[in-house]
């Protein structure tokens, strides 16, 4: 995935997502284009931690290695 947010912005432009869906403020199909929103910032989200857990593994190995 190719965007260009740090983690933490990609979570906090996650977190505004679900509150926007939790007030239920918005139409039906804002929501789905809302929705549609957090699922790539999701998986966004899980590639940086999969990708930081992947790094402290490769660390963890050569310093007992």
């Amino acid at each position: 995935m190719s965007l260009s947010l740090s983690f933490e912005e990609a979570l906090e432009q996650l977190d505004k997502i679900v509150k926007q869906l939790e007030e239920g403020k918005v139409s039906l199909e804002e929501s789905m284009k809302i929705f549609e929103q957090g699922q790539i910032l999701k998986k966004y989200c899980l590639e940086k931690i999969d990708h930081a857990i992947m790094k402290i593994e490769q660390i963890s190995i050569k310093d007992h290695g």
